[in-house]
């Protein structure tokens, strides 16, 4: 019996968890839908459809929020975000109480380099704690959101693949210049099945004309980022409410899986989600957030 009928067996006599027990690597995709500003949540499987290099896939499993979710809290602590890290500190603690008692959160600190402060834990003290240490450093030193996404894609993809959800929060001003081939962060955030979300604080203004340019020319896009890997980037205009709102948009997904063509592992595909003909009539003005792209496991 091949994998993929074994996959069929287990499925008949275990249910849809089997999807994850089964020895079958299948391709997850998270999806938002937003119509006019509201984040749809009554979809059902038949209201989507997956196109892989262009070839309708099936969806063999669906969900909505059922999976634990693992997010990796991304804390940039540069000079320009000096002014702003004791609100982020007490509305990043707060937010931890819209997570699910499932759910784990690891904390990564970063300037021109990255370092993990906690692995992934259940246990919110212990992240906020990490939190306020951080916060309570001295900030300084430059930005580089690039390898910073990179350390996250690679702690992701130190864990055993599971049914668990993979977000990123990246907690920035935006100020960075691009350190690494933005190509190569994407592949590496596409392989690792993480979608990242960012929620961007206000920083000081650059009143140097050269710097501007510099930014322009060589600055990380934060919104390509998120729109390829199917998240979102949030203004902070009212950091403690828009942190938890943050989050919990990141817990109201759909997760749809699907089996890759087989042979090609390693090779980086496409993905499509779209919703039905019947869906769209009921919701003409959705967009649909979800990854472009996926590396063959």
């Amino acid at each position: 019996m091949n994998l993929f009928l074994l996959f069929w067996a287990c499925a008949t006599l275990f249910g849809q968890d089997a999807v994850f027990r089964a020895d079958v690597s299948l391709v997850r995709v998270d999806a938002q839908v937003i119509h006019r500003g509201n984040i749809v949540r009554n979809l059902a499987k038949t209201d989507f459809s997956v196109r892989d290099n262009g070839e309708p896939r099936e969806i063999l499993y669906f969900g909505l929020e059922q999976d634990p979710l693992d997010v990796i809290l991304i804390l940039d602590t540069s000079g320009s975000m000096d002014k702003a890290i004791g609100q982020v500190n007490a509305a990043a603690r707060a937010a931890l109480n819209t997570l699910r008692n499932e759910d784990r959160v690891a904390v990564i600190r970063f300037t021109r380099h990255a370092v993990t402060a906690a692995p992934f834990t259940e246990d919110r003290a212990q992240v906020a704690s990490t939190i306020a240490e951080i916060c309570g450093r001295g900030f300084g030193g430059g930005t580089d959101i690039h390898g910073a996404l990179q350390h996250a894609a690679a702690e992701f993809l130190n864990l055993a693949r599971s049914r668990r959800r993979r977000a990123i929060l990246l907690v920035s001003d935006g100020q960075s210049e691009s350190y690494h081939p933005k190509q190569d962060v994407l592949r590496k955030l596409w392989e690792a099945d993480a979608v990242m979300n960012s929620l961007q604080v206000q920083g000081p203004r650059l009143l140097n004309g050269a710097m501007n340019l510099r930014m322009r020319l060589f600055g990380v896009d934060l919104k390509e980022l998120a729109r390829e890997t199917g998240g979102e980037v949030l203004k902070a205009n009212h950091i403690g409410e828009d942190f938890r709102r943050m989050l919990e948009r990141m817990r109201q997904r759909y997760s749809l899986h699907f089996a890759p063509a087989s042979g090609l592992s390693g090779q980086q595909r496409s993905i499509v989600v779209e919703l039905s003909d019947g869906a769209r009539k009921r919701y003409p003005q959705a967009r649909v957030l979800a990854r472009r792209a996926y590396v063959s496991p």
